[in-house]
This record gives C-alpha cells, structure tokens and sequence, in this order.
C-alpha cells in the first residue's frame, strides 16, 4: 500500500452534489434543471451573463475551458456536435449531463444553439482544485513509512489534445517562466509537460500555495491535485485459483499454464539471475526511456523479454530479498527444468519488467502512465499489467483516469492493481490506481490450509481458503463504487527471492504478504483466462487453435469476477459469511477458475460468452437460456471498458448499463442486488460491473437482458459471461470471437433506434423513395482545391466528423506506420440530406430505389407466422449493394433475418448470403454485394408482434477498400474502410469522392495507433 499526504489548506470545498440553477434556451425552455456532481460548492457563473473578455491565453490562441448542460436525452448527434465545435475535439462527460468542452468565448453562442444544450459556465478557478480529501486513511502496515519529502507533485489536467499540442507548445515556455518567479515556485520549481492533456509541477510545499493559485487561473486547466505518494502494497498460492479447496493444479493439467502469454508489471527491480527467470542461452535486453522503447526485446528468452528502467540507479536488479523479484516469481516463475509444477500462477509466461524503483524501496511512476508506462509492454505483445503498488487515498485520480484512458483505447489490455493494506482503518481503505474503473483491484484471501501446515511450526488450523485478511483494504471508493473486484491469496505466499546479484542463478524463496503477494497470483489466473480462448478451448472444452480468439480486457475481467467464491470476514472478533456478493470486503469473491472454464462434460456447468456487444442508450440487448437443474447456481456476469472519467466529478461512471434476469415466474433481479432506501431493489448506477447469481435456480426459462441506461458517448461494448446447467437458446455465433472496435458515437444523422421505439411506425405500401443521385449525362466535377479540415490528421480512437462538402468532393487519405497495428475505419458517403428511412413493409411493396437509405424495425412490428417483412434493395443505377449493421437484437432462434443476392429487382432468384439467417445480437458488420439488388425477408416462428429489433444502413455501390491510388468515387453514396480484421503496417489508402451537390462523409468506426497511424480529410473549396 502507499501513503499519501495533503497539503491543500486554503481552499474550503466540501464533496457535494452541485445542482445549477440552469439557464432555459431555446426550445428547452421546459427542461428541468439537473444535478451534476462535481467537487465544489463553488457558484458557477453563466457564460452568456457574463461574456468574458480575452484572457491571457486566450489571445495566444489557447482555449478556455467550460463547463456546458444539457438535458438529459438530448439528441442523438449532440456529442458529435459539441466535438466538431470543441477546439482539437477536446469534449469530456461530467455525470450527469454536463461535458467539459475546450473552446474560445465566441463560440458560446454557437455551443448555445445546439438542440439539447440548456447553458454554458464559466469554471471557476476554485472549482479546478482538488478539495482536502476525506477519503485518506492511514499508513501501510505492509513497509515503514518514507520520510517527508519537502516537495509536492501537482498534476494539472488541461483542454490540450494531440490535434492542439502546437498552440500550447507556444505558451508553455511562459508558464516555466512565470513559475520560476520568486513569488511562486522560485528558480527550484520543476516543470514537466509529459503529455498534450497533462502538465506536471513540483514545488517547495512551502510554496504550493501560491503555484496552485496561479495554475488555477489559466483557462486552459480544468484540475489540479497533489500527486499522492506511491509506496508498494508460489506453490500453494498457484493452486489456490484453480480449484475450490486450493488441493490441485486442475487448470495446468489441462494445459493452461500461461503458454505464449506475455504480462507487464511494474515494481522495484527483478534479479533476473534467479532460477525462476534465468536462461543461460540468452541476454535479457535492458534499456532506459518513456513510452514504447524501440529494439529492446529478445523475444528467444524463455522468460524476461524486456527490462526497462526510467531513473538513473547503479544497477538494473532488484535489492536482495526485494519485493519485486517476490512479485514476479508469484507471476510468471518457473525453476529449472524448466517443466515443473513450481513457481508462479502463470509459469510458462513471459514478462515485460518495468523498473519504477530508485533503489529497491522508494518508487518513481512515470508522469502519465497512459502515455509512459503502459505503451513499452503493449507494444511487445502484452495484453495484462501487474501493479502491487498504490496510494492512501479512495477518490478517482488522474492516476485513476490515465489506467482506464489506456484500456479503453487498446480493448485488449487489463491491468490489475493491489487494493491496500489497511483494512483495519475500515471503509474506503482502497488505495487509487486501484479505485480506476476498468482495473481490476485484489484484495487478499489466507492461503491454503496445505500452505500453513508447511510453513507454520506446532500450526494448529483455524486458517484457510474461505477466510478473507484482515490487513486487506475495504471499499467501497469515495464515489460509492465496490472495490475490491476479486481476491486471491495473499498471506504467506512463497515466492522467488533476490541476492542482488544477476550472475548467480540462486534458487532461494521467501514467504510475503500483502495485497502486493495477491495481485500477481490473480494476473497470473487471468493469464490462463487470456490462454483459454486464445487457444479455442471455449468451443469444445479441449485446445482448438482454428477457434482461438483474442478476448477483450472486460472479458477477462468478467471471467473472474464470475469465478468468484464468497470468504469469511473478522467482524468484531467473530467470523461472519456475506449476506451476498459483491460487497466492499471482498468485491466478487476469491478467484477460482475451476468454476468458469468450461472443459466439456467432465465440468458440471456450462458456459456462455458474449464479447464486444455494442449497446447505445435506450437499446435492450435480449438472451435466454433455459435452467434445466436446481443443483447448480445460474449465474451472470456483466462488465464494459467504460470512457476514463474526469477526476473533477464526484461521479466517475461515464456509461451506465444494467443488467436484468427476468425468472420463469415473472420477477426480476437486478445486478450487484441494490437496494435503495425505500427497501426496493433499485438499478446500479456506479459501477461497471454487475452479476446476478441464483444459488438454487427453479428449472425454467431465464431471461437476461442488458440495457442501455445512458450511454452520453453514443456506443458503448460489453462482455457478458453466464454459466449454470442450462440449455442455450441463443445462436452459436452470437458471441464476437475476433477483436472489433466499431464507433462509440452515435450516427450523425437522425434515425431511429432499432429495439427501443414502445410505438414504431408500420409502413404499408410505401411510395419509391426519391432518387437523389445525379444524371449520368451530368457527372460530379473534378475539384480543383481541397483544404484540410480543423483537426486533421486524426488519429486514436474518437470518431472524426462529420465532414460536409457544399460541392466538389472530399479526400480521404488514411497512412499506417510499421507497428501496432489496429481495427481501422468504416465510413460512409452521402448526399447532406436525411436518408429514406423505412420500417416493417409487406412483400407487395416496391424495390427501394434509393441510393441509401435506413432500414429499422423495433419491438412491436409484425412480423408474427411468416416472412411478412420484406425489403428489396435496387439503388437506381447501382454496380452493387453495400449493408452495414448498425444494430441487432432479435430473439435468438425465434426471430431471424434473411440476406440474399438476386439477379432483377424482383428477386426472381436468389442466393443466401454467408451466414444468412442471421439472430441474436451479433450479425456482421458488413455485407458487400456484386449484384445491385439485395432482398432482405424479416421471418419470426412465434405469433405476435417483434421481440426485438435491428437497424441497417445501405447503399448502391460495392465496399470501397484501401488502394495506394487515388481512387475516383463518383456514385452518390457508399462506404469505405480499410478492410477486414486489422489493417497492413505500412498502409496507404487514397479516395477521392466527387459530388455535383453537397456532400457528407459518416465515420461509424475509427480505432488506429494514436500519434502514428492517421486519418487525413481535406474538404473541395474551389470558391
């Protein structure tokens, strides 16, 4: 655990919910004003009461930051607008419905105009800074406390992206000059700029004061905290995660034993000599440097691929008997031979060693591990992250918000934090990073009976498995989230120890404990998870490397928390078992892998996965299964990467779903089993993971349905786990098996949500709708001049756009450098007008001849005893008909959509396309077709009205994909992408999209390698 002292005297702000007196406009007027929680009691003053003049950095060309409300639907594209005004797309969620925007004064009118928008304030600078925090506890009982340092870290949070890093790269010298007078900082002040979003200060304490006011003053800063101080927080450990009674080495017997994974972990030093890491054939590479360190990996060591450091030190090992030495042996050890059931939880993987200590004790974290820890081993193939390290304080830092930053941009990575020692201060002992969202916090379980019978002399029981520490900190988080998430052992784990010394391969162990000792044995658990579906043992419970995948990071996630045993707890001298789980003492429970991976009929449950679901607000996402014993809890877990928060809110849930079981007698259950204060069950609103388990299930048909509550960004993924005896009634390829990372906004041009619609419009015998593409003898022109559009080049995850050209045309230019490589893009071309948008229409109804247009169907339209829907698409003079899902979610088995090629616009024959019919919740995301007409036929096998629902969008033109030319695009409408899977290193793709009257480019999907792989788009100004 670590300790954390602050310092913040002056400013007299409480935790409190902050409900502003909101300013009506428009045609609003009759919104009711709503409470966004912030840290602050501080008035916010309103931007159009009181129109700024310039400030300081404003004339610079600087944005300002300020706070805009807004109601709590909105529109669907109000996101995406308030992204195109922000200056460098800079737009981040205050819950609830308020957004940070970066911007200058003048465009307060523009922001004001926007449908859904109710005001927009100025932040004040007292707001900007962090309040005294009621949430630190004590010391660590783990390490004696460090001594005083007379310097404080101040971690300052600005409106700066990497489209704007320029404009502040101008005024960032006068900051170190102003900071550098005698009445601030002095000559002695340290200033760092590590990342475009984040400037670090370090100053006298003496004079903390002072820099923090003059900080809190400049417009460009929206937060301002002390950096907490970071001090630190395996035979018998190993078994404890694969088997309930902690007895046997079931997982490694069935071949997981961590094979072909590599796991990142950042402590005080490795003494890679040891026997459990050593390999006499090969160097371990060592280098020093932020970020991904080029050319240092030999990926032929059989255990130590990379060794970074980031400070100057004597040496690049660990202390003798040093703490992360003990932490990577509980990973990933394995002495020689180099075949033997002894080490670590995950003994045949590999390690990516981040050295943060300066001298085997005192640690060094790199100021934005979003941008300088995490990349190095990302990038060398690691998709885990261990840390057994952390702060005394419970709140959402900026440390907090860099470790969910990361994962939410690479869907893959999962990082593990120890939870604290010090769980005799009581609640809210959990010590950030760990109070991140999309981390998984350990706490610490006893170790096996077997354990203490050979490490305790005269051991005379009373200890065990079942038994939680009493040394492991308790949640829940300041804002109210359950912490930890899972527990492993943690006391007395025995463990590879260093002499210091690289060139002797010593074999010595040492016995530790601590929340420090639990973490690795859980990353380790979720490395065998990781090796689980990689290798295909999902489909058939045996390895299958044709059905391997990469799950996502909240796959893995939920795979654990689904695993989870309810512990014993010292409660006022008594033990006491949980009323239910997940509770703040031990989250979801001990981690024990036996009870979720499935190996065929030998395992006495079954189990599902649902990976990557996209879900927006509003949409219900619909599955059942029917329990066909009593005798085995039915069991489901619910988890989502949620967008990093902002540390100035008090709420850190950005997006809300929930989880719901509807039981075969009616009644409900709602996941994490909350209960508000009126004694009724109530939905939960903080946290990004929800179970529902029913320990004596009654036979029947369940129920789960996942809704999107609020989903402010526009689309959120989530993995969903369920195990139990039962039977699937979903289809088999509803689950995603291969990494996607379509959009996460919504659609920019209105159309109806697909599953959410309680009146949805029939449509019966529609007119053709009109054509809109030009005539033939009329051809788009060629533009003579293309200007780039503000923000430009784009890069990372954000979904650019949307771009409008009045006449001319728009370029695209999309440019791949040679390493990471990543989901790519999907984007569509249109005329700027609302597309044709049709709902459930009979078979007697005309082709659509349209050149695009939206398909919706929502519950309640019928379609009830035969193929009563029916759609076929003709674009007018079309080479081809391109599909793109937006969304699905009909009733698995019962309700299906049919997809066929035709040779005329009567379908007079035709052809199913791959995997035609398509139900459940996961169609493809494209269908590109040759032939220019396409008929889709809606079927549902139960009478009455859709269950569910679905939305497509299409166009008459073939997919275009990637070509190293210019490519021509004159049709009126269609996609481009870079093609299936991840796109080439290297790739260069070019089009040009030539229209006669205006023009939009869509972005549905856009995941490239942020800074390096980048989206070009210029926009036809001939004037």
């Amino acid at each position: 655990m670590i300790k954390e002292e602050w310092h913040f005297r002056f400013v007299p702000i409480l935790v409190v919910f902050l409900a502003l007196a909101l300013r009506a406009h428009g045609a609003d007027s009759s919104a009711p004003p709503r409470k966004i929680h912030i840290y602050s009691t501080t008035n916010f003053e309103s931007a159009v009461q009181r129109q700024a003049t310039a400030s300081n950095d404003a004339q610079n060309g600087v944005p300002e930051q300020f706070l805009v409300s807004v109601r709590t639907l909105g529109t669907p594209t109000l996101f995406e607008e308030l992204r195109a005004i922000a200056v460098g797309g800079f737009v981040r969620y205050v819950p609830d419905d308020a957004y940070i925007i970066s911007m200058y004064a003048e465009q307060i009118e523009e922001v004001l105009g926007i449908k859904g928008v109710q005001d927009v304030f100025f932040v004040p600078s007292a707001a900007k800074v962090a309040p005294p925090d009621l949430s630190v506890f004590g010391e660590t009982e783990e390490l004696d406390p460090m001594s005083e340092d007379p310097e404080v870290v101040l971690d300052i949070l600005i409106g700066i992206t990497d489209e704007t890093v320029s404009t502040f790269a101008e005024v960032f010298p006068s900051w170190v000059e102003e900071l550098r007078k005698d009445e601030l900082g002095g000559p002695e002040v340290d200033v760092e700029w590590p990342s475009p979003g984040k400037v670090v200060v370090t100053t006298a304490v003496e004079r903390e004061e002072a820099v923090t006011s003059w900080v809190a003053n400049q417009t460009v800063v929206y937060w301002i905290e002390q950096r907490p101080t970071f001090i630190l927080n395996n035979l018998y450990a190993a078994k404890a995660t694969q088997s309930n009674d902690g007895l046997s080495f079931h997982i490694w017997r069935k071949g997981l034993r961590g094979e072909n994974e590599i796991i990142g972990l950042a402590d005080t030093g490795l003494d890679y000599g040891h026997c459990y890491f050593q390999d006499s054939t090969q160097q371990v590479p060592v280098c020093a440097g932020l970020g991904a360190v080029s050319g240092c990996v030999n990926r032929a060591h059989r255990k130590v691929i990379s060794y970074r450091y980031f400070q100057d030190k004597s040496d690049a090992l660990d202390k003798p008997g040093g703490h992360g030495t003990h932490v990577a042996g509980s990973i990933a050890g394995n002495g020689l031979p180099y075949d033997t059931f002894d080490g670590g939880a995950a003994p045949f993987a590999k390690l990516v060693f981040d050295d943060i200590s300066l001298d085997g004790g005192r640690l060094w974290i790199p100021n934005d591990m979003s941008r300088q820890l995490f990349p190095h081993s990302y990038a060398l193939g690691a998709r885990l992250h261990s840390n057994s390290w952390g702060s005394n304080t419970a709140r959402y830092t900026s440390a907090a918000k860099e470790v969910d930053e990361f994962m939410f941009e690479n869907d893959e990575y999962l990082v593990l934090f120890a939870a604290g020692n010090s769980g005799k201060q009581g609640e809210k002992s959990i010590g950030s990073p760990a109070t991140s969202k999309n981390a998984v916090a350990v706490g610490a379980a006893q170790n096996t009976n077997e354990a203490y019978e050979e490490y305790e002399k005269n051991y005379g029981g009373g200890k065990g498995l079942d038994q939680m520490t009493t040394f492991s900190s308790i949640g829940p988080t300041s804002d109210g989230r359950i912490k930890p998430d899972v527990v492993c052992s943690g006391a007395s784990v025995r463990s590879a120890s260093s002499d210091g010394d690289s060139s002797n391969a010593n074999c010595n162990t040492k016995r530790m404990s601590g929340t420090s000792m639990a973490s690795p044995i859980c990353a380790g658990a979720a490395a065998l998870v990781r090796q689980y579906f990689a290798e295909g043992f999902y489909r058939t419970g045996e390895q299958d490397l044709a059905a391997g995948f990469s799950p996502s990071a909240s796959l893995v996630k939920a795979m654990l928390i689904q695993s989870g045993q309810p512990l014993k707890y010292l409660n006022d001298g008594k033990w006491e078992s949980p009323a239910s789980l997940p509770n703040n003492r031990m989250g979801f429970g001990r981690v024990d892998l036996s009870s979720v991976l499935w190996f065929g009929d030998e395992s006495r449950f079954r189990l599902r996965v649902f990976d990557r679901v996209l879900i927006r607000t509003n949409q219900e996402k619909p599955y059942a299964f029917s329990v066909i014993s009593p005798n085995r809890p039915f069991k489901v877990s619910l988890v989502w990467t949620d967008p990093p928060g902002v540390p100035l809110s008090s709420r850190a849930l950005v997006h809300n779903l929930d989880l719901e079981v509807t039981l075969p007698d009616g009644s409900k259950r709602l996941g994490n089993s909350l209960i508000g204060s009126n004694g009724a069950p109530v939905a939960d609103d903080r946290n990004n993971a929800e179970q529902v388990t029913l320990q004596t299930p009654v036979v029947g048909v369940y129920r789960v349905t996942i809704l999107g509550a609020d989903i402010p960004l526009g689309g959120q993924y989530y993995s969903l786990v369920v195990t139990g005896a039962f039977e699937d009634l979903n289809e088999e390829d509803e689950e995603v098996t291969t990494p996607v990372q379509q959009d996460t906004t919504t659609v920019t041009f209105s159309t109806p949500q697909p599953v959410t619609t309680s009146e949805p419009t029939v449509t019966t015998n529609p007119e053709p709708a009109p054509e809109t593409t030009p005539a033939p003898e009329e051809p788009p022109r060629e533009c003579t001049r293309f200007d780039r559009v503000q923000g430009s080049p784009f890069t990372g995850t954000s979904l650019p756009g949307p771009f409008i050209a009045q006449s001319g045309g728009i370029k695209l230019e999309f440019q791949s450098d040679s390493s990471i490589r990543k989901e790519g893009f999907l984007a569509l071309y249109s005329p700027d007008s609302p597309p044709p948008t049709l709902s459930c229409q009979p078979q007697s109804a005309p082709p659509l001849r349209s050149i695009f247009g939206v398909i919706t169907v929502g519950p309640g339209d019928d379609a009830s005893g035969s193929l009563n829907c029916q759609w076929i698409l003709a674009p007018a003079r079309a080479s081809g008909v391109t599909i793109m899902f937006e969304a699905m979610a009909l009733e698995a088995g019962v309700e299906r959509l049919h997809v066929e090629t035709c040779d005329d616009a009567q379908c007079t024959h035709a052809s199913p396309v791959a995997g035609s019919p398509f139900s459940g919740g996961e169609p493809p995301l494209i269908i590109s077709s040759a032939s220019p007409f396409v008929r889709l036929q809606l079927e549902s096998l139960a009478a009455g009205p859709v269950r569910g629902g679905f939305s497509v969008v299409y166009a008459g033109s073939q997919i275009a994909e990637c070509t190293a030319q210019d490519a021509v695009l004159t049709y009126g409408a269609g996609f481009v992408w870079d093609g299936p899977g991840r796109y080439s290193n290297r790739m260069n793709c070019q089009w040009e999209v030539r229209a006669r009257d205006a023009l939009r480019v869509t972005f549905f999907k856009f995941e490239t390698e942020r800074n390096y792989d980048k989206m070009y788009v210029e926009v036809c100004n001939d004037g």
